[in-house]
């Protein structure tokens, strides 16, 4: 379910107050690995045929804004607002069992309940003005942020880990007999790792734009940001465009960026379960940097990423209709913000690694986008391309960010990507078809042992189209369809397809659920 509104109310004094707002609510299901009859992991007389563990999730957000704007001195116009949202993840266990609870053990389970908050007031200005005969437009503002992240545990039979013991002809696959604590699955989130924990910003910036001549622009920006857990930063923005002759222009500029750890990358608890050693089940702990089992395994406290922007590019226009535009863009970021390794671990019942998040990496990310679109008539044709590649500068940890995480980075995201779009659009009817091209993405395992399984996936391409229909001026309809030809990305080698039960790789962009086909109406008013 997804609400959204937009309102605005004209006052008599020239002001405008306006608010707008959303709401969604969605539920969905996922499948986990099937829990064999005959196992340390399964509770015989609760589920004599073995069973799949269904995990639930629940994700409410909606956020509601309040402004005032209009002429606030001669000449300054001022926007004054004030924006709250919500976002809550709760997560829930069905058809599962923990199995150190034996008979008394329940089959569904609330795990764990994550909950974000924040609220931001602005108040922005902007006025035109001259700098002798040179045009000059400032825009200046404040922020106010404040943020909140809550974790609740879930319900005690999630994470009790009870005295029961597996029948002696279990199915352990080289693990002992002992069951597991902790709900098959999702482990619960323990008391001990709640969390309750708050930030508060202060912003300030400033904007100037300068028509040096009719054909030059340059644009200068700074920002001041002050955090109460991570202290000041300042950065700064300068960008310019120069037209070389009517409907061509060069455009580049140069940045510096700041990003403060997220509150729940720093405080975030959760568990997975994945294939181990000998096909066993292994639950891996994302632990927040605070927690003893991290610190002693290398974890330490976030620092904030900071990065240096450039890009360059040019942009041509022609009176028949067609356009294009070509930019380079260098994003270099300095302890950048990853998940570490899934860290083995001994003598935690239940658990076999542990992870968090770290600032182990410096990269560096150039590519390129190139756009062309061409207008005729009631026709609309559009090609564009991009190519990026991910570069780790430094030599980080191997004990912390080894072979995979790197994969994430370096080369586990396609290394480039077309998309191919004609849209008509009539009286009546509309049309679009797109053709959509991702390039050549790569995995990589890390088994231990020096066992480092890899595997390239071919470029694939996804044809998608809609045709609408205007009823009249309030109500339309439409058709279409995403990956109409139905197509797969290559199949997994057996090495990295865990024992063949997953053959699709999720690093394909284009997915494995093959063609999705849609009906939908809309309404205007």
């Amino acid at each position: 379910v997804n609400l959204m509104y937009n309102a605005g109310y004209d006052l008599a004094s020239g002001f405008e107050v306006y608010s707008f707002g959303s709401y969604s609510d969605r539920s969905a299901e996922g499948f986990n690995f099937f829990r064999y009859p005959v196992s340390a992991n399964n509770v015989r007389s609760i589920h004599p045929e073995g069973f799949v563990p269904i995990t639930e999730a629940d994700v409410t957000d909606y956020s509601i804004a309040f402004g005032l704007r209009g002429e606030v001195f001669t000449g300054w116009r001022g926007d004054l607002s004030i924006v709250h949202g919500v976002n809550e993840f709760d997560q829930d266990l069905r058809n599962s069992v923990n199995s150190s609870l034996g008979e008394a053990s329940p089959t569904a389970f609330d795990v764990a309940n994550y909950k974000y908050e924040q609220t931001v007031i602005n108040f922005d200005a902007s006025r035109a003005a001259a700098w002798g005969a040179i045009p000059v437009h400032v825009a200046a503002g404040l922020e106010l942020r404040a943020e909140e992240y809550r974790t609740q545990a879930g319900d005690p039979a999630s994470f009790a880990a009870g005295d029961a013991i597996a029948c002696a002809e279990c199915v352990t696959f080289g693990n002992s007999d002992t069951a597991r604590p902790g709900a098959q699955a999702s482990f619960g989130l323990r008391p001990s790792d709640e969390v309750d924990e708050s930030r508060f910003a202060v912003a300030a910036y400033l904007d100037l734009e300068f028509d040096l001549t009719e054909r030059w622009l340059l644009s200068l920006a700074g920002r001041l940001e002050d955090y109460d857990d991570f202290g000041s930063t300042a950065n700064y923005k300068v960008a310019s465009r120069f037209e070389l002759a009517p409907g061509l222009a060069l455009r580049g500029s140069v940045s510096s960026g700041f990003r403060a750890p997220a509150l729940a990358q720093a405080f975030f608890a959760g568990t997975t379960t994945s294939f181990g050693e000998g096909r066993s089940l292994v639950s891996t702990l994302s632990l927040p940097v605070t927690d003893p089992l991290a610190q002693a395994n290398g974890a330490r406290e976030l620092e904030a990423e900071e990065s240096i922007n450039t890009s360059i590019g040019f942009t041509w226009f022609h009176d028949s209709g067609f356009s294009f535009t070509f930019d380079y863009y260098e994003v270099d970021i300095d302890d950048r913000i990853v998940l570490s390794e899934n860290l083995d671990v001994e003598g935690v019942p239940g658990v076999g690694q542990v992870r968090f998040f770290t600032n182990a990496v410096d990269t560096e990310t150039t590519g390129f986008d190139v756009v062309a679109s061409y207008t005729l008539e009631e026709w609309r044709f559009l090609a564009a391309y991009n190519r990026t590649d991910t570069d780790i500068t430094n030599v980080p940890d191997p004990a912390v960010f080894g072979i995979e995480e790197r994969n994430t980075l370096e080369t586990a995201p396609p290394e480039d990507k077309l998309v191919l779009t004609a849209e008509w659009a009539g009286e009546t009817f509309t049309a679009l078809v797109r053709g959509v091209r991702f390039g050549e993405t790569e995995r990589i395992f890390d088994f231990g042992g020096g066992f480092e399984p890899q595997q390239v996936y071919g470029a694939e391409w996804s044809l998608d189209a809609e045709l609408g229909y205007r009823i009249n001026d309030n109500w339309s309809v439409a058709l279409g369809g995403n990956n109409l030809l139905d197509q797969y990305p290559d199949e997994s080698i057996f090495d990295i397809s865990f024992f063949g039960n997953l053959p699709y790789d999720t690093v394909s962009p284009l997915g494995f659920n093959g063609r999705f086909v849609y009906l939908e109406t809309r309404f205007r008013y």
